[in-house]
Formats: structure tokens, sequence, C-alpha cells
């Protein structure tokens, strides 16, 4: 109604020629003491309204208006309120010092706003409360607010000790008999005595303020927090968890509900009960993140308290239950924000997870991309390797300044992309440990491993100056510390790197290479790499159709490493290699030979074709049996050629009933595959071989209809099992046939 009168009546009038100064100085003051006092009244501070309070006092001074004690109260506290702190200070000083009351309100409302401060400045706010507290005149409500705050600022940045003594001095000069408005010391001597550990005072102090509060009030969440801290200290965890609990289930609003959430997640931590710590944490989180504040569960104080239970669970091998503290504390400072020591509980925990779900593997032994595990296995593991990754590359990138730990979290991010088959993420690691740690007794290995992954990149000369580079220092026992062992595990990656290099004139260089492992003179028949380069000597020979050779490498590996995970593999390569020797037997035969030597070739290349047909058998049992999700593209191939491979040893040997049923079991298998075709082709030939006229034409019929349903691209694939010599046998059995028809 003031400021309506003002704005209404008197405001028309104010440049009115018979308007006094003294009149408008009035106006001004009375429309900022409306416009101040009216807010307080409604409960509410909005800055505007400061703003004209400080506006509508400073145009009453400008016209020499002489300000009352409560108008320069009024404006002091709209400055601060606007964050003028220093303007409000000065007006603070021109109060009378009859006006104690009016310094003191001003004197909480600078303490207020100081303390609201990201980063309070302590030291001015005792300062300030020192001036306050000498006031010989101080009102005991006064004096007692002043002594509790400063205690307030020293529990803040830890002087326990210091809380004690000054509590203890100011006791008796406020005692009056009746001591219950001196809760809040109470509490905060209570606070002061958990701090150092001294609890039976503790206990004491609290259990006088929990009279004095009775069940209620603003101090009681404080109360239970503290005591709950002692009863937690002192083994009773069943009733400390009951304290806090209390206090977030019954009193929701308490100024102290953070502090009991975070000290409630704890100890439903230490009773085991992870889902309600779990609970209790994630509402404290969701508090802070939402901005609430209190100084007992900082966001410092509450991801420090995260970080020790991940601790626990994860040193109790409880590693799924650390994962969860460890994603809270990320989300309680936002993924992009979250500190060094979250940072690396998150690589460390997705690690151990990844390596928990391969229990008897050698780390690096087994990589996702090798097929060595089952489809469920690698779906669980390769994203958890390649989160342990990006985690500890971000770590690696917070301790620049501390050399040993950045080094380990780079191997870690290395070794983790690598397992996961990230290659690229994988290369630039090692690279930044190689390039990084030139010092390092991992480098080499590093080196090694760098090369694999250009290996696996396809990158070949990139892999080739590595490997070369670690043999070549490996040969001088006096190079890089550590060397010797990668410099001699170089030879076989090496060796396939030349053979995959699309440059036939080293592949001789990568035999001798293969032949340096397999004759002992690097490695026994026990390390990693003797079988592979066993196998990589059979493959090799093979390729050159070097039969005989490939059949004595890969049958050494069959019987020495039947469990190896390329057995697969070799078996096949090893069965191909009896049917192309019993093929290359063919072309000797249709040569004039001594029937003595003639005899000897038609039983070898019978024994040949006995031998590659039993392990196309093997083969189909061994590859077949495996989930096809563990299975790569080319033991797909192997599986599918195998099956008619198998039926071709038998038509070889004129077993024609038996290759009949091979072949057809491959075309049923491969029913929708161009490579049935050759099923097809053969089962004519076969019914023709036994003089099965009628069967074969209806055979080739229906070899001729797949033939014409499929389009002409189908035939491009080079991996197709039927070679020219199929579609010319094809051809001479549909001659034949349809001379038949015609004679008939």
């Amino acid at each position: 109604e003031a400021i309506e009168a003002l704005n209404t009546k008197f405001y028309p009038l104010y440049d009115h020629p018979d308007m006094r100064d003294t009149h408008r100085q009035a106006y001004h003051r009375q429309l900022a003491g409306a416009i101040y006092r009216g807010q307080r009244s409604l409960g509410i501070e909005v800055d505007e309204n400061y703003a004209s309070t400080m506006r509508e006092m400073l145009e009453a001074e400008r016209l020499e208006a002489t300000l009352t004690p409560d108008d320069v109260y009024m404006l002091a506290d709209s400055l601060l309120r606007l964050g003028y702190t220093d303007r409000a200070i000065q007006r603070r000083a021109t109060l009378p010092d009859e006006r104690l009351d009016l310094r003191v309100r001003l004197t909480r409302g600078l303490f207020e706003e100081e303390l609201k401060r990201t980063a309070p400045n302590y030291d001015l706010m005792l300062e300030r409360l020192g001036v306050l507290l000498a006031e010989p005149e101080l009102e005991r409500a006064d004096r007692i607010w002043g002594t509790a705050r400063q205690t307030e600022v020293l529990l803040r940045q830890g002087y326990d000790e210091a809380v004690v003594d000054r509590i203890l001095l100011s006791m008796p000069r406020l005692a009056r008999g009746d001591d219950t408005d001196l809760i809040e010391l109470y509490v905060q001597l209570g606070q002061a005595y958990v701090g150092l550990g001294v609890f039976e005072q503790a206990h004491r102090r609290l259990e006088r303020a929990a009279e004095i509060a009775d069940g209620a009030g603003r101090h009681w969440g404080r109360i239970q927090y503290l005591l709950g801290l002692i009863d937690a200290e002192q083994g009773r965890l069943n009733e400390a968890r009951d304290r806090h609990a209390d206090i977030v289930r019954n009193d929701g609003q308490s100024r102290d509900l953070l502090p009991n959430l975070l000290a409630l997640g704890e100890s439903e931590a230490a009773l085991g009960r992870m889902e309600s710590a779990v609970e209790a944490y994630e509402r404290l989180v969701e508090d802070l993140r939402r901005g609430s504040a209190h100084p007992l569960a900082t966001l410092e104080i509450t991801s420090d308290s995260l970080m020790a239970r991940f601790a626990e669970r994860f040193d109790a091998g409880q590693i799924e239950e650390a994962r969860r503290f460890a994603h809270i504390a990320e989300r309680l400072w936002g993924v992009e924000s979250a500190p060094r020591d979250v940072v690396l509980a998150l690589a460390q925990v997705h690690r151990r997870l990844a390596d928990d779900a391969l229990p008897g593997v050698e780390p690096m032994s087994v990589r996702l991309t090798d097929n060595a595990l089952d489809p469920a296995t690698r779906e669980l593991v390769k994203p958890l390797l390649i989160a342990a990754g990006a985690y500890y590359t971000r770590h690696a990138g917070m301790v620049v300044g501390q050399p040993d730990v950045r080094g380990a979290s780079i191997w870690e991010a290395a070794t983790s992309f690598d397992r996961a088959g990230q290659q690229t993420d994988a290369i630039n690691a090692y690279q930044g440990y190689a390039d990084g740690y030139p010092d390092s007794p991992r480098r080499p290995e590093a080196r090694f491993r760098l090369a694999k992954a250009f290996h696996a990149r396809g990158e070949h000369d990139r892999a080739e100056e590595i490997f070369r580079e670690l043999i070549r220092v490996g040969l001088d026992r006096g190079g890089d510390k550590g060397v010797g062992v990668w410099a001699d595990r170089s030879y076989v990656p090496l060796a396939q790197t030349l053979l995959l290099d699309n440059d036939p004139t080293n592949d001789e260089e990568a035999g001798r290479l293969l032949l340096v492992v397999v004759d002992g003179r690097l490695a026994s028949p026990d390390s990693a790499e003797y079988p592979t380069a066993l196998l990589e000597l059979g493959r090799m020979h093979h390729q050159t159709n070097d039969f005989p050779r490939a059949i004595e490498r890969l049958e050494e590996m069959r019987e020495r490493f039947p469990d190896h995970p390329e057995s697969g593999r070799a078996l096949f390569w090893l069965a191909d290699a009896y049917r192309l020797e019993a093929k290359s037997i063919d072309v000797t035969l249709a040569g004039a030979l001594p029937e003595t030597r003639r005899r000897e070739l038609q039983e070898l290349r019978r024994t040949r074709l006995e031998r590659a047909g039993s392990q196309f058998d093997e083969v189909i049992q061994t590859l077949g049996a495996e989930d096809p999700r563990r299975r790569t593209e080319l033991e797909n191939l192997y599986l599918r050629n195998a099956h008619f491979f198998r039926g071709d040893a038998a038509f070889d040997l004129e077993r024609h009933d038996e290759a009949i049923r091979h072949y057809d079991a491959a075309r049923l298998a491969y029913r929708d595959d161009p490579a049935s075709l050759v099923a097809m082709i053969q089962i004519v030939n076969a019914h023709m071989a036994q003089g099965n006229m009628e069967q074969a034409e209806t055979a080739n019929e229906r070899a001729r209809y797949f033939f014409e349903k499929l389009p002409d691209e189908a035939w491009k694939d080079p991996t197709l099992p039927m070679t020219r010599a199929d579609w010319e046998r094809w051809l001479d059995s549909s001659s034949r046939l349809y001379a038949l028809d015609r004679a008939e």
C-alpha cells in the first residue's frame, strides 16, 4: 500500500515547481524502505528488489538526504545481496555504536554470503567474527551465534583441536544455568571429538545435545549422524545404520540429510547389504548433481567414500560390485570431469572383469579375433576390454607429470585394445609406449606387439621392418635389455609376414626362418612358436606343391599338438596334401614306368587317398562340432571343401557308392551354395562310372536346373572347389548322356 501511495499520489508531483528536495529525499528513502521491508514480509528474495532498494537509497543520498541507521542497514544489506561485498562493509562501518544490532545482522549476512562461495575466505570470516565477538555489549544470543560460526569455520578446515579448546573456553562465559540454547555448541564439540577419535567425550556431548533436541529440530540430523559414526567406529553397525536410515526415511528435509545418506551407504556396505548401499549412494549423488551441498558430504568426500567402497570390493574379488561403485563415482562428477582416481578405478575394474571372464587363460595369449573363445564370452569381453583401454588412455593423459604411472596406464591401454582386436588403438598405444619409454625393459615387447598389430591390419611392410629390427638387435646380446626373448619370438611372425606379402621371391627366406625354430636352434617344442612354425612350414610346402614335405610337417604338428587351437586348420591342410599328392601321382602314372615302380605308386596313391578321405572325415567332425559363430570364414571354407573333397577321395578310389553318399551329403549341407554343383556333377559321373545311365540322367537334369538358376557372378568365387577339369568332366558326361538319348 505504501508503494502504491508513493507511486500514484506523490510521484506525479515529483517535478512540480513547489516540490522541495526534502520531499524528494523522503520519497526515495520511503520507497526504498517499502520495497525492502515488503519483500522481507513476503519471505522472498528477488535481486530486482534489492537493486531498487539500492538505487532509491543512493538517489536519496545524491539529493543530500541523511540516511538513518535503518536506511544504512537496508542499503548495506542490498549491496551485500547483489554481490557488492566491499561496499557493504564500508556502509557497515558507518553505523553508530549504539546500533550494534544492525552491525550484528550485517555480519551475519556477510558470513552467509561468504559461505556460499565455492572457495570461502575462511581467514576473512574468522577476522570478521573476531571483531564481532570483541564487542563488549554483544547480546548473549549473538555471542553464541558468533562462537558457533567461528567453530563451524574451524571444523570445515579440520582444526578439531582448536574447536575443542575454543568451545571449552567459551562455555563458562555463555552458561546461564539453562544450557538449552547451547545445543549447537554441544553438537560442534561432539563433532570435533569424533574427528579426534575421542569417542567417549564425543558421545557425552552428543547425548546432551540429543536430550535438548528431544528428537526434533534443526540439529537432530547432525546429532544422529555423529552418533552413528561413533556406533560404526565401535562396531555397532546395525545401530549406526538405523540412526542414519531414520533421518533419511523420516526427516527428508533435514539440513543434514546428505551426510546421513553418505553414512547410510557406508553402513549398508559394511553390513554387506550392497543393494541398499548402492541405493543410498545413488540418491546422494542425484542430490549433489542437482546442486545440493553440505560440508560433510561434498563432491570430494562422497567420491573418496565411493572409491573406498570400490577398493574394498575390488580387493575382495567382488568385481561387479566394485564396478557399480566406480560408475556411481563417475556419475557424481560427470563422465568428462571424473578425477584421475575414478578414471583409474574404472580402467582397472573393466580390465579385471575381462580377465576374470577368461579363466585359465594367460594374459595376451588369446585375442578375441583369434576366435579361440565361445561367442558369448567374446560378446561379453570385447566391450569390457575396449572400455578398459579407453579409461587407461584417459588416465595416462591425466598423469603426464608421473612418468612411471603414465607408462603403466599406456601399457594397459595397449594390451586391452590389442586383446579386443582394436588394432588402430593398440598401434597408437604401443607406439606411444615404445617412443615415450626408450629405456623401459618392456620396450622390446611393445615393439613386438606393435609389429603383430601391423601384421593383423595387413600392413606387412611395417610389421616386417620391426620384426627384422628385433631379430637384428637380438643377435647382439649386448643390445636392448630384455630383447632376446622378443627377438626369438619374431622369427615365426616375420616368416608369416613374408609369406603373405604377395612377393614370392622372399618365400625361401620365410622357410629358412621357420626352420630355425623347428630345428630347435631358438625354441624347444614346448614353446608357443614351435607348433605355429610347423604349421606355417607345412602350409608353405603345400602352397609350393611340395606335398611330401607338407605331409611330414603337418603330421608332426598333429601328432605333437593335437589340442592346439590351429589343429582344425592343420588337419585340413594335411588331408588336402594327401589328396593333392595322389593327384600328382596320377600324373606320374600317366607316363611310362617300370611295372614294379608303377605298382608302388599305385599303392602309394591308394593309401594317400584313403588317408585323405579319413582325415577329411575328421575335419568335418572337428570343425562341424564347433559353434558356427566361433568359426572363422577360413574355417567355414575348410569345412565346406572337406565335404566335397571327402567324396573326391572315394571317387578317385573308384568307390562310387561311397562317393555318391558323400556327395549327396555335401549337396544337402550346402544346397544353396554354388559349390553344391560340384557334388551334383560328381554324382552324375559316379553313376556313369557304374553304368547307371538312368540315375545319371536324372542327376544331370538336377545339376542343369541348379546351374541355370544361379547368376553368372556366382561362378567367379575363387574358393569354389570346382576346377576347369570339373567343368570339362561335366561337359563330357553331358555329351555322353545326350548321345545315348539320340541313339534311343
